[in-house]
């Protein structure tokens, strides 16, 4: 592993091993998820920039994120545990619903890829007020006591070393982590959240998805330097669970408000290097293939640029 105090370089989807100005690759968790999806619309949208309208479930998230976390700065979970102790459930229900911020007050990341709004308009209220019953269930339970996250949409980085047939290529990996718990045994517990649909099916990317904040954690910790990182905020300990909570799970035809918590699983850590791994083999090669899926290519916005497409769009179809 590289050690990411000494690095001078900065990174870039868009590097090829022919790069001579010193960039090194970057790699998001979100950027993994649309190489697994497309390749092609990976590089369209990664490599080449080429990104489409905002959308209102780019909004819906921004909402809802930014909603979530500035809870957590403004619970006071003795208030909450007073009024259950008195019985009082509905009230102490009022009182974590009314420590979600208010749309006009919510803050706003540079880093939002869509700004949100003022007013909460495609189904947020609706994920709040699940959220608060869920937060109140854990206050419940947990009595307060490893209620707060120890890191509230975490930003970590790293650069490292990846060994793909034979030849080492520098990367940085990067991304906001949702939450970061701790868990039963102290160790870290890992909690991504998301404002779309909940499908069953949906299991294995979400395993993905959270293998790659254990790797860029575990990648982290492997230099002094990031182990005081980890160290300063709270962060020096294994993660051995993660999960997800998908409180709007029922919009668009989804089954439901639904979460889950589990151990961390090998083979999806497993997995999620190889499709790592599969990555950088691409940018070596430069080889990002389109393939013409018509569910897939449907919530595309680069159809019309796409040689998977040019001769349905030539026809006119």
């Amino acid at each position: 592993m590289l050690d990411t105090a000494k690095q001078s370089k900065i990174s870039t989807y868009a590097w090829s091993p022919d790069d001579d100005s010193g960039m090194i690759l970057r790699v998001t968790k979100s950027a993994l998820g649309t190489f697994n999806w497309c390749k092609k619309q990976y590089e369209f949208e990664k490599m080449m920039g080429l990104r489409g309208l905002t959308q209102p479930h780019h909004i819906r998230g921004v909402n809802l994120h930014n909603a979530l976390e500035e809870f957590y700065e403004r619970i006071d979970t003795d208030v909450v545990l007073e009024a259950l102790d008195a019985g009082l459930k509905q009230k102490a229900l009022a009182l974590v619903y009314a420590a979600f911020p208010p749309p006009e007050e919510l803050h706003r990341h540079e880093e939002d890829e869509a700004s949100g709004t003022t007013v909460l308009q495609y189904g947020e209220g609706d994920g709040i007020r699940t959220l608060a019953e869920w937060e109140l269930e854990r206050i419940e339970i947990t009595r307060g006591e490893e209620f707060m996250p120890v890191g509230n949409e975490q930003w970590v980085d790293v650069v490292t070393e990846i060994e793909v047939d034979g030849q080492v290529v520098p990367i940085e990996i990067r991304g906001f982590i949702d939450r970061i718990f701790r868990d039963e045994a102290g160790g870290l517990a890992l909690m991504e959240l998301k404002s779309g649909k909940w499908k069953g099916s949906k299991v294995s990317s979400m395993r993905q998805e959270l293998a790659v904040y254990k790797f860029l954690l575990d990648e982290k910790r492997k230099t002094p330097e990031g182990k005081l990182w980890l160290a300063e905020r709270g962060l020096d300990a294994p993660v051995t669970h993660w999960g997800w909570r998908f409180p709007m799970g029922d919009i668009n035809g989804g089954d439901g408000p639904h979460w889950d918590y589990e151990p961390v699983k090998k083979q999806s850590m497993n997995a999620m290097m190889k499709r790592l791994k599969d990555l950088i083999r691409a940018h070596l090669k430069q080889e990002f293939p389109p393939v013409a899926d018509a569910f897939k290519c449907s919530f595309c916005d680069q159809m019309s640029y796409c040689p998977a497409w040019a001769h349905e769009m030539e026809e006119g179809l």
